[in-house]
């Protein structure tokens, strides 16, 4: 009998098991493949986007800070021939040295650079998450969960405001309702100042955490000692504060000549932060120089420290018009849509017919506002405080004027969804 031509069923159940299995393998490696493909393809769109922008930066007048906006793959400004843009968004921003950062999007990919990056890095877009490098203006409220280290919201930190109590009660938990270390811990309000691009800001409180405070009960008429008290004071009111950056020590001398040559030496101190044999600090002061860029008196006249050696103890420069002059209309009543610097010295009064009432007042405080890390020039004791009036006072270091206001530095993406606008 003739044998018959085929496959048996077993034959082919192995065969049909082997192409499933080699089935699964390749899809897998395919879609893979194809991924990359895909990813590769937008991040040369990107670097399109970029080389052209860097072409035409060059050719701008000088502007600070030049932005290009990104909607559906096009720059309104430039004609663009890369392919894969439809629904690509973002922005590409280049500082004075020309250096770019950006975030680009489509529905699927993000392409994420900042200054200090050596190069962009690109992952799977989520909406949000493409967000890490948002401006913040000087002003811009920013509410932060120092007990968890993470962004809040505005509805989180209004809710913990009780009005049933007094004032000077809910000033005591910093608005958020919470018993902590000194009564600061959880949603609290900050300002945001300074930004210059980079993937951390810098956020001042709200309102102080200590009320009056000497800069150093030691003195200073030996100028070897910086602000010992307060720093001592900071770190006890924020030693369990989460997911803020250590700041750097810093070293502060100021040296006079006067018209026969001899120098004068003023502060020489040093400001530790990182090293302070207590522990390591959660936030630091702000400084003279910090007040100066925010209000851009050291770029419109040129003003530093040696300010102070024409001016004497409770003396006044005022951030509204960068003279020693008053605004009168920030001095009393001010009114945050009128005074563009009120949120500098916001909860520094105890009624809001007075000054310093841009949020809301503090009916707890006593003092006139808080103090800077910044000692004044020409003066053995002097010391920038920010005051109510909305200037800086030169004020007496071992005086009891000045409170205690943390400065903290965050990475941005932990607050991309904590930024509420600069008007209530």
């Amino acid at each position: 009998m003739k044998k018959k031509n085929g496959f048996t069923l077993v034959e082919l159940l192995a065969v049909l098991i082997i192409l499933s299995i080699l089935l699964l393998i390749s899809v897998p490696i395919v879609k893979g493949v194809i991924e990359n493909s895909r990813k590769d393809a937008f991040f040369d769109s990107v670097e399109i986007l970029i080389r052209t922008t860097n072409m035409d930066i060059v050719n701008k007048v000088y502007e600070k800070e030049y932005r290009y906006n990104i909607t559906n793959g096009q720059i309104p400004e430039l004609d663009i021939s890369a392919k894969n843009t439809e629904g690509m968004n973002g922005f590409i921003i280049y500082s004075d040295e020309f250096n770019e950062r950006y975030a680009i999007h489509n529905d699927k990919y993000c392409v994420m650079r900042s200054y200090n990056m050596t190069k962009a890095k690109i992952f799977d877009y989520v909406e949000g998450n493409c967000e890490t490098l948002k401006d913040f203006n000087n002003g811009d409220r920013v509410y932060f969960d120092v007990s968890k280290g993470t962004g809040c919201t505005m509805e989180e930190y209004a809710s913990s405001y009780d009005s049933t109590i007094s004032d000077y009660q809910n000033s005591l938990t910093g608005y958020n309702g919470l018993n902590g270390t000194n009564g600061q811990n959880g949603c609290l309000l900050f300002y945001a100042f300074n930004d210059n691009g980079s993937e951390t800001v810098d956020l001042l409180l709200d309102h102080n955490v200590v009320d009056q405070d000497n800069w150093t009960a030691s003195g200073m008429s030996s100028n070897k000692n910086g602000p010992l008290t307060v720093l001592s004071d900071l770190m006890g009111a924020t030693n369990l504060w989460k997911g803020t950056i250590t700041p750097e020590d810093y070293v502060v001398k100021q040296i006079v000549t006067g018209s026969d040559g001899t120098e004068t030496i003023y502060g020489d101190y040093k400001i530790r932060y990182e090293t302070n044999p207590s522990g390591f600090y959660k936030a630091r002061l702000i400084t003279a120089n910090d007040i100066a860029k925010i209000t851009g008196a050291d770029i419109r006249i040129n003003w530093d420290e040696s300010k102070s050696g024409k001016l004497s103890y409770g003396s006044s420069y005022y951030f509204e018009n960068l003279t020693e002059n008053s605004a009168p209309a920030c001095t009393d009543n001010n009114d945050a849509t009128v005074c563009q610097y009120g949120w500098l010295y916001d909860r520094t009064s105890t009624t809001c017919e007075n000054n310093g009432c841009y949020n809301n007042a503090d009916a707890r405080l006593t003092g006139y506002g808080y103090w800077t890390g910044t000692s004044a020039l020409g003066h053995s004791n002097g010391v920038w405080l920010v005051s109510a009036n909305g200037s800086l006072l030169l004020a007496y270091g071992t005086s009891n004027d000045g409170g205690v206001r943390p400065v903290i530095t965050v990475s941005k993406s932990k607050i991309s969804h904590g930024l509420a606008p600069i008007v209530p």
